[in-house]
């Protein structure tokens, strides 16, 4: 579990912000700019976003209705960061 953990949590995360935002996968890629093929590989966990398309992503989340879900969008850098140390440590470079 331990190297599957850091890809789930944040695929995790990622669809709970999603959900409690009511928007579908097409409608968040839409609001956020990021593809929607890669919005979905983000959440399925086959691969984290790279750090600028992280930082993309949550500048578009923070400046729409997003904002609102700011506990979600905590909890979602929380387990981006901790993926990427992850990762790191680990030799894993599977980002989009």
């Amino acid at each position: 579990m331990a190297k599957e953990h850091g890809k789930t949590i944040f695929s995790y995360h990622l669809q709970m912000l999603r959900h409690k935002a009511l928007m579908t996968q097409s409608e968040l890629a839409k609001l956020s700019g990021i593809p929607l093929g890669t919005l979905r590989a983000w959440e399925s966990g086959v691969c984290i976003p790279k750090n600028a398309n992280y930082k993309k992503f949550k500048t578009k989340m923070r400046n729409s209705d997003m904002r609102y879900h700011e506990e979600h969008l905590a909890n979602l850098d929380k387990a981006f960061l901790e993926v990427k140390s992850k990762r790191a440590m680990d030799g894993q470079t599977l980002d989009v």
